[in-house]
Protein backbone atom coordinates (compact mmCIF):
# COMPACT_ATOMS: atom_id res chain seq x y z
CA UNK A 1 0.00 0.00 0.00
CA UNK A 2 1.18 3.54 -0.71
CA UNK A 3 0.34 6.73 1.23
CA UNK A 4 -2.55 9.10 0.97
CA UNK A 5 -2.19 12.83 0.65
CA UNK A 6 -4.44 15.63 1.84
CA UNK A 7 -3.98 19.01 0.19
CA UNK A 8 -5.33 22.30 1.46
CA UNK A 9 -6.05 25.02 -1.09
CA UNK A 10 -7.89 28.33 -1.04
CA UNK A 11 -10.95 28.49 -3.23
CA UNK A 12 -14.10 30.57 -2.85
CA UNK A 13 -12.81 32.00 0.46
CA UNK A 14 -12.55 28.66 2.22
CA UNK A 15 -9.74 26.15 2.65
CA UNK A 16 -9.85 23.33 0.10
CA UNK A 17 -8.36 20.01 1.09
CA UNK A 18 -7.58 17.15 -1.21
CA UNK A 19 -7.11 13.59 -0.02
CA UNK A 20 -4.90 11.14 -1.88
CA UNK A 21 -5.44 7.67 -0.52
CA UNK A 22 -2.34 5.57 -0.42
CA UNK A 23 -0.42 7.51 -2.97
CA UNK A 24 2.93 9.21 -2.82
CA UNK A 25 5.01 10.91 -0.12
CA UNK A 26 6.43 13.10 -2.89
CA UNK A 27 3.05 14.81 -3.19
CA UNK A 28 3.62 16.19 0.33
CA UNK A 29 5.78 19.01 -1.01
CA UNK A 30 2.71 21.09 -1.84
CA UNK A 31 1.60 23.53 0.83
CA UNK A 32 -0.67 22.18 3.54
CA UNK A 33 -0.75 18.51 2.62
CA UNK A 34 -1.27 15.56 4.89
CA UNK A 35 -0.39 11.99 4.03
CA UNK A 36 -2.39 8.92 5.05
CA UNK A 37 -0.41 5.68 4.94
CA UNK A 38 0.42 2.49 6.85
CA UNK A 39 4.09 2.62 5.76
CA UNK A 40 6.29 4.32 8.39
CA UNK A 41 9.15 5.37 6.05
CA UNK A 42 6.76 7.14 3.66
CA UNK A 43 5.01 8.85 6.58
CA UNK A 44 8.40 10.01 7.92
CA UNK A 45 9.38 11.36 4.49
CA UNK A 46 6.07 13.19 4.12
CA UNK A 47 6.44 14.68 7.60
CA UNK A 48 9.98 15.83 6.77
CA UNK A 49 8.54 17.65 3.75
CA UNK A 50 6.07 19.51 5.95
CA UNK A 51 2.96 17.37 5.57
CA UNK A 52 0.52 16.44 8.30
CA UNK A 53 0.44 12.66 8.55
CA UNK A 54 -2.35 10.24 9.36
CA UNK A 55 -1.30 6.69 10.21
CA UNK A 56 -3.68 4.17 8.65
CA UNK A 57 -4.18 0.55 9.65
CA UNK A 58 -3.03 -2.12 7.22
CA UNK A 59 -5.61 -2.66 4.50
CA UNK A 60 -7.20 0.78 4.99
CA UNK A 61 -10.04 -0.64 7.07
CA UNK A 62 -10.93 2.64 8.74
CA UNK A 63 -13.33 5.52 8.77
CA UNK A 64 -12.32 8.40 6.48
CA UNK A 65 -10.30 11.15 8.22
CA UNK A 66 -12.84 13.71 6.98
CA UNK A 67 -14.64 14.79 3.82
CA UNK A 68 -12.72 16.30 0.90
CA UNK A 69 -13.74 17.94 -2.39
CA UNK A 70 -11.15 15.92 -4.33
CA UNK A 71 -10.03 12.44 -3.33
CA UNK A 72 -7.35 10.60 -5.28
CA UNK A 73 -7.10 6.83 -4.86
CA UNK A 74 -3.52 5.86 -5.61
CA UNK A 75 -3.57 2.39 -4.05
CA UNK A 76 -5.93 0.74 -6.55
CA UNK A 77 -7.37 -1.77 -4.10
CA UNK A 78 -10.99 -2.57 -3.36
CA UNK A 79 -10.57 -1.15 0.17
CA UNK A 80 -8.92 2.06 -1.06
CA UNK A 81 -11.62 2.90 -3.62
CA UNK A 82 -14.37 2.32 -1.04
CA UNK A 83 -12.56 4.53 1.49
CA UNK A 84 -12.03 7.15 -1.22
CA UNK A 85 -15.75 7.27 -1.98
CA UNK A 86 -16.62 7.60 1.73
CA UNK A 87 -14.10 10.47 2.04
CA UNK A 88 -15.45 12.46 -0.92
CA UNK A 89 -17.71 15.36 0.05
CA UNK A 90 -21.04 15.99 -1.69
CA UNK A 91 -20.52 16.97 -5.34
CA UNK A 92 -16.84 16.08 -5.02
CA UNK A 93 -14.50 14.30 -7.41
CA UNK A 94 -12.84 10.94 -6.87
CA UNK A 95 -9.87 10.24 -9.16
CA UNK A 96 -8.44 6.75 -9.47
CA UNK A 97 -4.69 7.08 -10.17
CA UNK A 98 -4.54 3.94 -12.28
CA UNK A 99 -6.72 1.05 -13.22
CA UNK A 100 -7.06 -2.11 -11.25
CA UNK A 101 -5.48 -5.30 -12.49
CA UNK A 102 -8.62 -7.27 -11.71
CA UNK A 103 -11.32 -7.77 -14.31
CA UNK A 104 -13.88 -5.84 -12.24
CA UNK A 105 -13.80 -3.37 -9.33
CA UNK A 106 -16.63 -2.83 -6.84
CA UNK A 107 -18.11 0.63 -7.32
CA UNK A 108 -20.94 1.71 -4.98
CA UNK A 109 -23.01 3.54 -7.57
CA UNK A 110 -25.95 4.15 -5.23
CA UNK A 111 -23.69 5.94 -2.71
CA UNK A 112 -21.96 7.90 -5.49
CA UNK A 113 -25.29 8.98 -6.96
CA UNK A 114 -26.71 9.95 -3.58
CA UNK A 115 -23.67 12.06 -2.66
CA UNK A 116 -23.08 13.36 -6.18
CA UNK A 117 -19.55 11.98 -6.65
CA UNK A 118 -17.84 12.23 -10.03
CA UNK A 119 -15.42 9.34 -10.65
CA UNK A 120 -12.49 9.91 -12.99
CA UNK A 121 -10.34 7.05 -14.21
CA UNK A 122 -7.75 7.92 -16.80
CA UNK A 123 -4.09 8.14 -17.60
CA UNK A 124 -2.26 11.35 -16.94
CA UNK A 125 -1.35 13.34 -20.03
CA UNK A 126 2.21 14.00 -18.83
CA UNK A 127 3.39 15.66 -22.02
CA UNK A 128 0.74 18.38 -21.70
CA UNK A 129 1.82 19.33 -18.16
CA UNK A 130 5.57 18.73 -18.46
CA UNK A 131 6.61 22.30 -19.44
CA UNK A 132 4.81 23.78 -16.41
CA UNK A 133 6.21 21.07 -14.14
CA UNK A 134 9.78 21.67 -15.34
CA UNK A 135 9.28 25.43 -14.86
CA UNK A 136 8.25 24.84 -11.23
CA UNK A 137 11.30 22.65 -10.63
CA UNK A 138 13.59 25.23 -12.25
CA UNK A 139 12.03 28.00 -10.13
CA UNK A 140 12.59 25.99 -6.94
CA UNK A 141 8.89 25.47 -6.16
CA UNK A 142 9.15 21.68 -6.32
CA UNK A 143 12.13 19.54 -5.28
CA UNK A 144 11.95 16.02 -6.71
CA UNK A 145 15.42 15.30 -5.34
CA UNK A 146 13.93 15.30 -1.82
CA UNK A 147 11.82 12.23 -2.53
CA UNK A 148 14.08 10.17 -4.79
CA UNK A 149 15.27 7.32 -2.60
CA UNK A 150 17.04 5.27 -5.26
CA UNK A 151 18.61 6.02 -8.65
CA UNK A 152 18.84 3.16 -11.13
CA UNK A 153 20.35 2.95 -14.62
CA UNK A 154 17.81 2.30 -17.40
CA UNK A 155 19.62 -0.96 -18.14
CA UNK A 156 18.76 -2.16 -14.61
CA UNK A 157 15.17 -0.90 -14.56
CA UNK A 158 13.70 -4.40 -14.90
CA UNK A 159 15.30 -5.35 -11.55
CA UNK A 160 14.28 -2.17 -9.70
CA UNK A 161 10.75 -1.56 -10.98
CA UNK A 162 9.19 -3.48 -8.08
CA UNK A 163 11.32 -1.80 -5.40
CA UNK A 164 9.05 -0.82 -2.49
CA UNK A 165 11.08 2.32 -1.78
CA UNK A 166 9.39 5.73 -1.95
CA UNK A 167 10.56 6.87 -5.39
CA UNK A 168 12.88 5.18 -7.86
CA UNK A 169 14.43 7.43 -10.52
CA UNK A 170 15.57 5.78 -13.75
CA UNK A 171 18.55 7.61 -15.25
CA UNK A 172 20.50 7.29 -18.47
CA UNK A 173 24.26 6.82 -18.44
CA UNK A 174 26.03 10.16 -18.27
CA UNK A 175 23.21 11.92 -16.39
CA UNK A 176 23.65 12.52 -12.67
Amino acid sequence: MEPAVLRRHRHAHRPRRHLVLPGHADRAQADGQAVLDDHAPRLAKAKSLGADVVEAPAGLMMEPPGLFPIVIDAAATDASILLAFRATEPNGVCQRMYGDFAETTPVPLRHMYGVGITLRVSRVNVRADLPDCVAHVAAGHYHPEHVITRRVRFDDAHEAIGDPTIRVAFVRDGIA
